[in-house]
This record gives structure tokens, C-alpha cells and sequence, in this order.
């Protein structure tokens, strides 16, 4: 009796042990073999890309990003990429007179710090031309280098008889070996000189006011008081600030506690002597302007008047506040017999267009 108990013990022991191994083996079969799986379908840690730095044709840098550690895209540019680089306007763009012309060129594309750039027809017909001026960053820059440096330039053209044409980029030679002349040629489309569809917009939450002006014009600038002036703050926008010291363009000036008929307290009006009644009469005229046709005061002195200076801007009173609006002609506003309204519809037509833009918006 006790060997058959043993035997059936033994037989029970045995049953277990093969049914322990079946599991074991069952449960390694459903383990990944790490030595059979493709490499492609391991987890992978992420790649720490490297710092190193490309440089770009237009001499900006791209670095290295994405799962392979590839360098960026660099800038799109047109031009001839391992000597000139025009930033603006671009292939085809809509331009009017006068074109501003940005971008960044070898030194060895300038002669005396400047190389020429033309305006033409699609025929080939010369309507403007003008010199693109090398741009410093520092006062270390120099134009004499075999390195990419900034330049700018505006071109003044006549009206074109034909809808497209182009902008030649010349490298300036001196020399009268024309085997070394080189050039690079833009296609353009011109545009209206009222076509404002690519103009910037300007708002001024502080103030509360908005208006367009062209899109190459300069950044405007915020000016502060000094030297005993009497506006509170001052928007100066500029054509260029890099080409001329008298660049043509306009300023808003904000005078605080002012209103319509208080233009003899501001810095745009100065008095020749006495100033009979009769004075504001005939150079003060009542106006509307702006998008919603805000009344305001049109001052037009003559150069030679007998009770004030010399002047031509428009004035806007608001929540407590005046806005004298000054376009400065090419050339400047400050010369003896001075005609502002002349002056500004001959070298300053844009100025029209922007302050029939100005909108307050509080």
C-alpha cells in the first residue's frame, strides 16, 4: 500500500514539473529575442544634435535640428549668391519710383563704397538709376573687404510705357578692362504710384491712432523732447536714414493738453513779430482728413510771411491731445522761401495717401 502511494506522489511531482517547464517556456516564447528584432524597430534614445553653425550665402547662420541633426534651410535670396544678394524687392514684385533696393554684396562689388543700379523697360530703355551705398553695422565696417556687407539704395524712375521690366545690379568697375564688368538683372513689375496694397500699417496704442505708409520706407522712429520742445512724444518716419541726412518723409508730433486752434503753442509755428488776427486767417484754413474725416486745421505759411515762419503740416486734436502732422520734402523744410504744399506734392507724393489713412482708434 505504501509503494502505491509513493508512486502516485511521484507521478503527481512529475506532472508538475512538465507542466512548470511548459509554462516557462511559454512565457519566454512571448519575450522579444532582442537579437532577432530589427535594429529599425528598437526604441531609441533621442540624439543631442551638435552646436556647429552654417553659414549662409547672405551670411546669416543655420544650425543643426531635427531626428538627424541636419542643418536648417538657409534663407531664400536672389542673386548671383557667391557675390551679390538682393534682399529687396523680389523676383517680380510690383515696384513704383522711387525702389528701394536692399541686400548684401562682396566688397569687391563696390567701387568707392557704392555700385550703380539702373531701372529699365521691358525694352530695355533706361527710365532711373542711382547708386547703391554701402551700409555699415559699426564703425569698423569698411566696404574694402573680399567679405558679404549691407547696402541700400533708392532709385528714382520715370514713367515706364510698358507693365514689366527690370532692375540691373552693376558691379561698379573703374577700370576700362569691360572683361571685368559684371552684372545681375531682376525681373519687376511696375506698379501704380497709389497702389498701396503692400504698405505697412503703423498703430499707436498709447496715443491711439493708426495710418499706413510705404512698405520700404525705414522702421519708424519714437523721439523724445529735448532742448526746450514742447510735444509730449514724436513718431519720425523716414524714406532712408542711411543715405542722406535730409531723407524725405514725415512726423507725427503729440502735443498734450492742446486743441484745434492752439497750432501758435506748438514747435511747428514761429512767430516773425506781431500776429494780427489776420495772420491765422489766411494760412490757418479748416480741413477734413483721415478715414472718417476728422476736422482739423490745415496750416499753409508761405516763405516770406509777415507774422510767422515758413511752414506746411496738418493738425488733429483728440481725448486731450493735439497731433501736428509734418511731411518733410526732399531737401528738407527749413530754407528761405520755403513752399511746403510744392514742395511735398513734387518730391513727397505718398504723403497724401497717408494721412487720408489716419484712423483713431480710441
Amino acid at each position: 500500500m505504501k509503494q502505491h502511494v509513493n508512486t502516485a506522489l511521484g507521478s503527481v511531482l512529475l506532472l508538475s514539473l512538465v507542466v512548470l517547464v511548459a509554462v516557462i517556456a511559454w512565457q519566454e516564447n512571448r519575450l522579444i529575442n532582442v537579437e532577432t528584432v530589427p535594429f529599425s524597430m528598437l526604441p531609441t534614445q533621442p540624439k543631442a544634435c551638435t552646436e556647429d553653425a552654417k553659414i549662409c550665402s547672405d551670411g546669416s547662420a543655420v544650425g543643426r535640428t531635427g531626428p538627424n541633426c541636419e542643418f536648417a534651410e538657409c534663407p531664400k535670396t536672389t542673386g548671383l549668391a557667391d557675390k551679390l544678394i538682393v534682399s529687396s524687392p523680389g523676383i517680380g514684385a510690383a515696384i513704383s519710383s522711387p525702389v528701394v533696393v536692399t541686400g548684401r554684396a562682396r566688397g569687391t562689388w563696390f567701387f568707392e563704397g557704392s555700385f550703380p543700379v539702373e531701372v529699365h523697360d521691358s525694352n530695355g530703355k533706361l527710365i532711373g538709376s542711382a547708386p547703391a551705398q554701402f551700409v555699415p553695422k559699426s564703425a569698423e565696417d569698411t566696404w574694402m573687404t573680399t567679405e558679404f556687407v549691407d547696402f541700400r539704395g533708392e532709385v528714382k524712375f520715370s514713367q515706364p510705357t510698358t507693365s514689366e521690366g527690370y532692375l540691373l545690379f552693376k558691379k561698379d568697375n573703374p577700370s576700362d578692362n569691360r572683361a571685368l564688368d559684371e552684372s545681375f538683372k531682376l525681373p519687376v513689375k511696375f506698379g501704380k504710384a497709389d497702389d498701396v496694397s503692400a504698405w505697412k500699417t503703423y498703430r499707436n496704442k498709447k496715443y491711439g491712432f493708426e495710418f499706413i505708409y510705404p512698405a520700404g520706407w525705414e522702421a519708424p522712429e519714437i523721439k523724445s523732447p529735448c532742448c526746450g520742445m514742447r510735444f509730449e512724444s514724436a513718431v519720425a518716419f523716414r524714406k532712408s536714414r542711411t543715405l542722406e541726412e535730409n531723407s524725405s518723409g514725415f512726423d507725427v508730433k503729440i502735443y498734450k493738453g492742446l486743441g484745434l486752434d492752439d497750432q501758435r503753442f506748438t514747435d511747428e509755428i514761429a512767430s516773425t513779430g506781431d500776429e494780427p488776427t489776420s495772420c491765422e486767417k489766411n494760412s490757418f484754413k479748416s480741413v477734413t482728413v483721415g478715414v472718417d474725416g476728422y476736422q482739423s486745421k490745415e496750416i499753409y505759411i508761405l516763405g516770406g510771411d509777415a507774422c510767422f515762419r515758413e511752414g506746411y503740416f496738418f493738425s488733429i486734436a483728440r481725448n486731450g491731445y493735439l497731433f501736428n502732422i509734418v511731411p518733410i520734402p526732399e531737401g528738407g523744410n527749413e530754407y528761405v522761401n520755403y513752399d511746403g504744399k510744392k514742395e511735398v506734392q513734387k518730391s513727397l507724393p505718398e504723403f497724401n495717401q497717408v494721412l487720408s489713412t489716419f484712423k483713431f482708434t480710441k
